[in-house]
């Protein structure tokens, strides 16, 4: 279970705002971690229950908002924001995982919806380990695009949920998941998202496909 934590009420804000506030909140990341909406802490899981963490590492080719989490049925699992660790209690056992940037869908120009999907097992006791990616992916597959100077090159438009083992210290928050479902059902557009995502992975090569596979362990 996790122990009682306060809500963090983040009011969602118009599209020309969330853009500033998302920017403004991003230059000030290195006092204080910027928190996605219906991130909650401390995020804390019992031992023997399944856990599932997603981080946000910062790199040179990061983008803006956050990531909304969800099963490919449908259930809530968080968001996730630059520099920061989702960390939730689900089942164990087999998962599979719908991504998309709420922020970035509606600033998009033109208008696109992107969704990606990603599979694993969760096991109880041991967490299962993911990370938000961009300047090490393309949306054709999973091979690196290198500059001249041996620097990833930046797409803007591509990122995925890779396995990744590696614990990376970030600080991690848990989920206000009443609020989150009640979006989700009211304006998150699950069913679109969750075709997306598997119309997404249907596209990606072998070796794409092996990456946004996660496992517990690690």
């Amino acid at each position: 279970m996790l122990v009682p934590a306060t809500v963090v009420h983040t009011p969602r804000p118009s599209r020309g705002a969330a853009w500033a506030a998302l920017a403004l909140a991003t230059a000030a990341v290195a006092c204080a971690p910027w928190r996605a909406p219906w991130q909650l802490t401390p995020a804390y899981v019992e031992p023997d229950e399944g856990v599932l963490e997603i981080a946000w590492t910062q790199t040179s080719c990061e983008e803006a908002g956050y990531v909304t989490v969800m099963t490919s049925d449908g259930t809530f699992i968080g968001n996730v924001g630059p520099d920061t660790t989702l960390r939730a209690k689900v089942p164990p056992g087999p998962i599979e995982l719908v991504a998309w940037n709420p922020v970035m869908e509606a600033e998009a120009m033109p208008k696109t919806v992107y969704a990606v999907l990603a599979k694993g097992v969760v096991c109880p006791g041991e967490p299962a380990r993911l990370r938000v990616t961009f300047g090490d992916w393309t949306g054709g597959g999973g091979f690196p695009r290198f500059s001249r100077d041996g620097r990833a090159r930046c797409a803007t438009s591509s990122w995925a949920l890779v396995g990744d083992a590696v614990r990376y210290g970030l600080p991690a928050y848990a989920t206000d998941t009443l609020a989150g479902t009640l979006w989700l059902a009211t304006e998150g557009r699950p069913e679109l998202h969750a075709r997306l995502a598997r119309g997404w992975y249907e596209e990606l090569d072998l070796v794409a496909r092996t990456q946004v596979q996660f496992g517990c362990g690690g």
